[in-house]
């Protein structure tokens, strides 16, 4: 009868060894008093920045250590079974004492897959405005709390935003850049917004003439990056011409360095709050994704509080696919938020923008804006280059005995195809 109770906790360790695989898989573990001014601020942001790399690093060695401690748990555990086993030495208080040690186990499993309970402070912090002074050739910083103000909202008809993630791969980083730029150039936006930017990217795009000359910048050097060394993140241009009241950075609950953008612009009676998203990546984000897509239902709220005539944008890379049971929980949070691919182009429409999915969302709740148009843009190839071989097609093909796999793949500005909207503003 012991015999099978204890086949039965060899069957248990079985069960936790292949536990401890997953979880460690899934954790393979960005004037002179105005220079001084300028100065200070950029010292204060890179101690924040080394602080940061420390709470990372402790947190890391934190979750290590404790994952550490249960594997050496369960070893131990499991050279206790063996010895049973081997020996055949055993009474009902030794089962009991492996009964025990399983459920231990499970817990601490169950702990190690959850995430961190670690939250940054949920307080927006204002960003500056960048915008280029053509007569000293550099980019200057307003306080966006109180600039401009000067400046009378522009009488216009027709808006257009575009979001577009532009991909932080390496691979021929040089000519999509260039690609990217003249769709971006020649969309004429009124806002732009861009996820997965780098900040060697972002050196190139804000040496553009055309951005220099007709854009406000969120950001020119990378500081609002979240994610350390990997170094990338969101960035916003919005065209000169519009009232810009302010921008803000707005705190996710994350593992991976995300956040909110957010724009406040006035378009005559009506105001226009912008919001810009590079969501928790990977499948078994779910969890993460649902507290970020809240937190921008909660500052969208608290900033169109008390205002009768608010247009809302939340747009960017949302990291699921627009079908599917996620899909449908999710858009729960924003069930008052119209899909603009839907919307405009149907539902059976797939709009894929990303690998089979359409994972690249333009969101809109309006009264008074009318959207008119939505469709992908950088869908045409801007060159090409010889297909990957593995090293049996690239012997093959030396010999010509590989005739089909000698053809070249096409190079696009990015992995992701970006989406343009238009609206109708003669309502407001």
């Amino acid at each position: 009868m012991m015999d099978n109770e204890l086949d039965r906790f060899i069957e248990d360790c079985n069960t936790l060894q292949e536990k401890i695989n997953t979880i460690t898989q899934n954790k393979n573990f960005d004037s002179l008093l105005l220079t001084e001014i300028d100065n200070w601020g950029k010292t204060i942001i890179d101690k924040v920045k080394k602080v940061a790399v420390q709470v990372r690093e402790q947190v890391i060695k934190l979750a290590s250590a404790k994952e550490m401690e249960t594997k050496s748990k369960f070893e131990k555990y499991r050279q206790n079974l063996n010895q049973l086993k081997e020996t055949g030495d055993f009474v009902e208080h030794d089962l009991k004492y492996l009964e025990l040690t399983v459920y231990q186990l499970n817990q601490d499993l169950k702990r190690l897959n959850q995430p961190l309970e670690f939250e940054l402070s949920q307080h927006p912090q204002i960003l500056p405005i960048w915008h280029y002074d053509a007569g000293k050739h550099q980019w200057r910083a307003d306080d966006s709390a109180t600039t401009h103000h000067h400046i009378k909202p522009k009488v216009q008809r027709f808006l257009r935003a575009i979001t577009y993630n532009i991909s932080f791969s390496k691979e021929h980083k040089q000519l999509r850049f260039q690609g990217l730029s003249s769709i971006l150039q020649h969309s004429k936006a009124d806002i732009i917004c861009l996820q997965e930017m780098t900040k060697s990217i972002l050196e190139q795009l804000i040496s553009e003439p055309w951005v220099q000359q007709h854009y406000f910048v969120s950001d020119i050097d990378g500081s609002t990056f979240l994610n350390g060394q990997e170094s990338y993140g969101v960035v916003m241009l919005i065209d000169k011409s519009l009232y810009l009241r302010r921008l803000l950075a707005c705190p996710f609950h994350t593992e991976q360095g995300r956040q909110l953008l957010l724009a406040e612009i006035q378009l005559k009676t009506e105001k226009l709050l912008v919001g810009t998203v590079h969501l928790e990546s990977k499948q078994d984000k779910e969890t993460i994704r649902s507290h970020q897509i809240q937190t921008c239902q909660s500052v969208f709220n608290k900033y169109a509080i008390n205002q009768p005539n608010v247009t809302r944008l939340l747009m960017g890379d949302f990291s699921m696919n627009a079908v599917g049971p996620e899909n449908l929980k999710q858009m729960n949070i924003l069930k008052n938020w119209t899909d603009l691919w839907e919307k405009l182009n149907g539902a059976n429409n797939r709009g894929w923008t990303y690998i089979n999915a359409r994972v690249d969302r333009i969101m809109f709740q309006s009264l008074r804006t009318i959207p008119i148009k939505i469709r992908m843009i950088g869908m045409t190839p801007i060159g090409q280059a010889p297909k990957r071989k593995s090293f049996a097609q690239t012997i093959l093909s030396i010999f010509s005995l590989d005739k089909k796999n000698q053809d070249m793949t096409q190079i696009f500005p990015s992995d992701h195809f970006g989406l343009m909207a238009d609206f109708d503003l003669s309502r407001i």
